[in-house]
């Protein structure tokens, strides 16, 4: 989970089913919501992921689920996929100017 400067957005990534779904919780993992825990073993399987927020906030675009590599999957590191997403919303919501340098101007 990634949390804006603002302390406002805080993004995730969500498991999409075959059906366009998000995933609900995996129920038999406590309730689960990391998207690798819809792998199909005791849950439905995803077959994408998609940025989210705490703020109710959904990207439109999904992206392929790279089973056995998190890393690729989510993107965060490249700086694509549903963090990139993410962090598009974020700056389409709050601005580009970092919220320290707004207040002094």
């Amino acid at each position: 989970m990634c949390v804006d400067e603002t302390g406002r957005h805080q993004g995730s990534v969500v498991a999409v089913l075959a059906d366009g779904r998000e995933a609900p919780p995996v129920q038999a993992l406590g309730g689960s919501t990391a998207w690798w825990d819809s792998d199909g073993t005791v849950s439905e399987r995803a077959v994408a992921v998609k940025g989210a927020c705490g703020c109710d906030w959904r990207a439109d675009t999904t992206h392929p689920v790279v089973w056995g590599d998190v890393t690729a999957a989510e993107g965060e590191e490249a700086r694509t996929g549903p963090f990139a997403d993410w962090e598009y919303h974020v700056a389409t919501i709050e601005g580009l100017i970092p919220r320290d340098v707004e207040e002094m101007i």
